[in-house]
C-alpha cells in the first residue's frame, strides 16, 4: 500500500532555498556527510512513515553528529590501542633487523676506515714518542755502561 504525499499549501518555503523544496532535500545539497545523506535517504525511501519533514531532518541531523561522534571516539580508542601495543611490537623488530643490517655494513666499512686513519695517525705519534723515549733510554744506559766498561780497560 503506497500512501502519496500531497504538497501542504501552508507549508513555509525553507529560509536556505530560493524555490519551494522539501527542506530535507536541501539539507541533501548543503552537507556532503555520508551519513546526513544515509538517514534522510532512508527516510525518503519509507513512504508509510508518519513522521513528517521536520523530524525526519531533525532526526538525520541527530543521527549525523551521533555517528561523527561514534566514529571519531571508536577510531580514537582504535589509534590509542595500536600505537601502544603494535608501535613498540614494530619498533623493535624493525630495529633489531635494521640496526643488524646497518651495523654489519657500516662496521665493515666505517671502522676500516676509522682504524686506518686513527691507526696511521696514533702510530705516527705514539711510535715516534715510544722510540725517542726508548731510545734515549737505552743509549743512556747503554753510554754509561759501556763507557764504563772502556774507560776501566783504559785506565788499568
Amino acid at each position: 500500500m503506497v500512501i502519496a504525499r500531497t504538497r501542504n499549501p501552508t507549508r513555509r518555503v525553507h529560509p536556505l532555498s530560493h524555490t519551494d523544496t522539501d527542506p530535507c532535500t536541501h539539507i541533501d545539497k548543503l552537507h556532503s556527510d555520508k551519513a546526513i545523506l544515509v538517514s534522510v535517504q532512508l527516510f525518503k525511501s519509507n513512504p508509510t512513515s508518519s513522521v513528517d519533514c521536520g523530524k525526519q531532518c531533525n532526526l538525520s541531523i541527530y543521527l549525523s553528529i551521533y555517528l561523527s561522534i561514534y566514529l571519531s571516539e571508536s577510531v580514537h580508542i582504535y589509534l590509542q590501542r595500536t600505537v601502544f601495543f603494535l608501535n613498540p611490537i614494530y619498533l623493535s623488530i624493525y630495529l633489531s633487523i635494521y640496526l643488524s643490517i646497518y651495523l654489519s655494513y657500516s662496521i665493515n666499512i666505517y671502522l676500516s676506515i676509522y682504524l686506518s686513519i686513527y691507526l696511521s695517525i696514533y702510530l705516527t705519534i705514539y711510535l715516534t714518542l715510544l722510540i725517542s723515549i726508548y731510545l734515549s733510554i737505552y743509549l743512556s744506559i747503554y753510554l754509561s755502561i759501556y763507557l764504563s766498561i772502556y774507560l776501566s780497560i783504559l785506565l788499568c
